[in-house]
């Protein structure tokens, strides 16, 4: 597994993570995450590891977060 982000204005940041070998969850992600006050959401584009493979498609993520002390 490998992952990188780089911040860009704006509370932007590009983002891609790899996940290595051909099994279901073998893919690449790259993708723009947004963070703002605790809160982050993430759009990218899955792809396969697999070659031919039909699970290629549009992730979406959201969550939020809080700080214990």
């Amino acid at each position: 597994m490998a992952s990188v982000e780089r911040p860009l204005p704006a509370h932007f940041s590009l983002v891609a993570e790899w996940f290595s070998g051909t099994h279901a969850y073998g893919d690449l992600v790259p993708g723009v995450s947004w963070r703002h006050q605790g809160f982050v959401a993430v759009v990218g584009y899955r792809i396969s590891n697999a070659s031919g493979s039909a699970t290629d498609g549009l992730v979406l993520e959201v969550g939020s977060g809080f700080r214990l002390w």
